[in-house]
């Protein structure tokens, strides 16, 4: 996929030249601006991989203002056109911890250069604040399986804290021993569409992914879900528009004790790195149930 560049500059001469650079090394123009404030808009509005800003602008933002706001707010990396900028306007600027800068008048393999490293430095860092956020949210789910003993209040709490931690959209998990037991979690008051799911399950009637994910110990992953094929008529349909569910069976060695299924976000759905963390968590879910289940039998015959 060709990476979107958003080009600040006020000298259209200059900005044509570089879109037609950009252009010739295979990466797409998303937009070009000429003020702070425009470069703000567009960048909330369209989300490019890079900005490319003058720090020198017209207005009452100077790239350097409008920098630090996109980075701030967007975590979108910029890279620096410059041609001439006083020590104090320097100064704020490597404040804002710019990804590069290039100086005017530059040579086109030296910009792109400069942009490639930028893209890689962006991308890595963004991977290893994935990997630390996975990692907690692991520890989150291993604390809650420690404390809690009760099914009903694990997996509650448990979809409660894919929300907080992950930003999924919505979490649930269904044992299937009720013959389903669902619980759940979701922004903006999803608990209507939970109950109408539960009370299908109980008739025995699962929702495509679940159905799928039953009969296989690979993740079922479904993008874009839409009110036409498979997912027609699901409950939950409207809060996975335009992002990803995943959902994987719940399995301790030969027993299947449940199902657990989450919605992305488009911006998690792009990273593709929630599979093998759903893959994770789930083994640590289920064993934590096997464990609660065979606790409750031997103390059931010691009785």
């Amino acid at each position: 996929m060709k990476k979107e560049i958003l080009i600040v500059e006020d000298e259209r001469i200059v900005a044509e030249d570089v879109r037609m650079i950009l252009k010739n090394f295979g990466y797409t123009v998303s937009a070009i601006v000429s003020s702070g404030e425009e470069a703000i808009a567009r960048a909330g509005a369209e989300l490019p991989d890079l900005v490319l800003m003058d720090i020198v602008l017209k207005g009452e933002l100077d790239g350097v203002e409008a920098a630090e706001q996109i980075r701030s707010a967007l975590h979108i990396p910029v890279v620096y056109l410059t041609a001439y900028a006083d020590g104090d306007t320097l100064k704020r600027a490597r404040v804002t911890a710019p990804y590069g800068y290039v100086v005017k008048p530059f040579v086109d393999k030296e910009l792109c250069c400069i942009i490639e490293m930028a893209l890689y430095k962006s991308q890595r860092e963004k991977r290893m604040e994935q990997l630390a956020a996975m990692m907690s949210t692991i520890r989150n789910i291993d604390k809650i399986t420690t404390e809690e003993k009760d099914p009903g209040r694990l997996i509650r709490r448990i979809c409660e804290g894919f929300i907080e931690t992950r930003g999924y959209r919505h979490a649930w998990i269904a044992l299937n021993d009720e013959p389903y037991l669902l619980a759940g979690a979701g922004k903006s008051g999803v608990g209507r569409e939970f109950s109408q799911v539960e009370e299908r399950m109980r008739l025995g009637e699962l929702p495509d992914c679940a159905r799928q994910a039953i009969g296989q110990s690979e993740v079922v992953t479904v993008r874009s879900p839409s009110s036409v094929g498979a997912c027609a008529g699901c409950p939950l349909l409207k809060r996975c528009d335009g992002g990803e569910t995943l959902t994987v069976r719940l399995e301790a060695g030969e027993t299947i004790c449940g199902l657990l299924s989450v919605a992305l976000p488009p911006d998690l759905a792009a990273g593709g790195a929630e599979s093998p963390l759903l893959t994770e968590v789930a083994g640590d879910i289920a064993f934590a149930l096997n464990s609660i289940r065979l606790e409750e039998l031997r103390k059931g015959r010691c009785d």
